[in-house]
This record gives structure tokens, sequence and C-alpha cells, in this order.
């Protein structure tokens, strides 16, 4: 019995501080990350584009120059743009959509965001594409002028900060290998504006995101299907619905 209650005892500590320490956020500006973050050892990067105020659907060449100096060799942008206004991807995420786990391409696909407005701009988890589908590394979120471009690995755990409902302009592109283009063909000639009036910085939606982040493992992989696209109707639109898990992608 004594025994029993020793092995609880140590369960719950361990437990209680796996949550503690997880539950940890850090705060970060665009310099501090342009500086010390890099593609290969965090999965990310950080850079400006000063003629963000020009840039809308289609990227500009000099956008597409400065990203793809950072990449190896016979990187090319697939034509996609996704536009988010006033709304916030707020839940934890991978790029399921352009994932190289799920759609076997050879090389990593990345994910461009162009931040036009100053504040918090994104949570993302250091190296945890590395370690996909578990995370071992704990929030960090990156505050930036307008103009803050990230550039990171798709399989990257991420989401939108919290902005106290601040207006928010952003867009996001994909760049992948040459020789994976044949494999991501549903991705091309994708241009979608995601746009809402209503702003929802409320204390479910705050859990909901720290849950996203919890259970980030079986929300990426067993419910995948709800992440690909917003479902109208049957089990899956229910699901959508009833958990508020907002859809990720272009349809």
């Amino acid at each position: 019995m004594n025994k029993d209650i020793c092995f609880f005892c140590v369960f719950i500590s361990i437990t209680l501080f796996y949550v503690l320490y997880f539950c940890v956020e850090h705060n970060e500006t665009a310099n501090y990350s342009i500086a010390h973050r890099t593609l290969e050892n965090d999965g990310f990067l950080v850079f400006m584009e000063p003629d963000h105020n020009n840039i809308e659907k289609d990227p500009s060449n000099a956008l597409k120059k400065n990203a793809l100096s950072k990449l190896p060799p016979d990187y090319e942008f697939l034509d996609y743009s996704y536009a988010i206004k006033n709304a916030t991807l707020s839940t934890f995420h991978r790029d399921v959509t352009s994932s190289q786990s799920l759609y076997n391409t050879t090389h990593p696909v990345y994910t461009l965001i162009l931040y036009k407005y100053e504040g918090c701009l994104l949570s993302i988890c250091p190296g945890s594409n590395f370690s996909a589908p578990f995370v071992y590394s704990q929030i960090v979120n990156i505050s930036g002028p307008a103009g803050t471009c990230f550039l990171f690995n798709s399989e990257i755990l991420h989401a939108g900060c919290f902005n106290h409902c601040k207006k928010r302009d952003i867009i996001q592109y994909k760049i992948a290998h040459k020789d994976d283009m044949g494999k991501l063909d549903h991705l091309n000639k994708v241009g979608v504006e995601k746009e809402e009036s209503k702003c929802d910085d409320t204390l479910y939606n705050r859990f909901l995101r720290k849950c996203s982040y919890f259970f980030e493992m079986p929300i990426n992989t067993i419910f995948n299907p709800l992440l690909q696209k917003k479902h109208e109707d049957g089990l899956l639109g229910a699901l959508q619905d009833y958990s508020s898990i907002q859809f990720y992608n272009n349809t």
C-alpha cells in the first residue's frame, strides 16, 4: 500500500513539474531572432522586408531573392498565397498541408510569413521540427515591427500571437525544392484571403491555445483531416464546430 502511494506521489510530482515547466513562455524581439536564430539550429530565421507596404498577393522579386538566398540551391516559390487580416490562428499547429513527412518530399518545405503590422507576431517552439511529432521546447513569443519576415520549416510547431485585438495583416507563402513540386500540386494556383471582424481574445481561447500545445501530437497526426480543410457537414464538420479547431489551409 505504501509503495502504491509513493509511486502515485512520484507520478503526480513529475506530471506537475512537466506541466509547469512547459507552461512557461518566453518573449523575444525580432532583432534578437535575426542575430541568433538559424534554420540549422532552430528550424526558423527572421529577416526584414523594408518594402512590405507594397507587397500584396504576389511576393516582390526582392522578397523572393532575399528568402531564397537563405536556402540551398534549387528552391522555388509555389504559386500560393494566404492573406490573413484581423484574424489569428492562435492554436499551435504544424503546416500539415506542406509537411515533408506527410507528402514524402525529398527536401524540407518552408513557409514564409510577412507581417505588415507591429506587435507580438508569432509564437514558435524552436527546433520542434527536429522532434516532430513531439515537442520538447518551450514557447517563444516574438515581437517586431512591420516588415518582419519569418522563414521556417513547415514541420515546426507554431501559432499566431494574441495581440489584444489589434489590427493584423499578414501574407503567407510556400517554398519548396524544384524536385518536390509535383508532390505539392494541391498548393499551386492557390490564393486565399481570410478576414474576420470579430475578435475572440477570451480565456476559453487561451485555454484552447495551451491545450493545442500540450496535445499537439494527436492533433497533428490522428486528427490531421480536421486541419486540412473546413468540412461543412458530416462527422468531421461537427467535430470542427464543437472543438473550435480552425483550419490552417487553403480551402
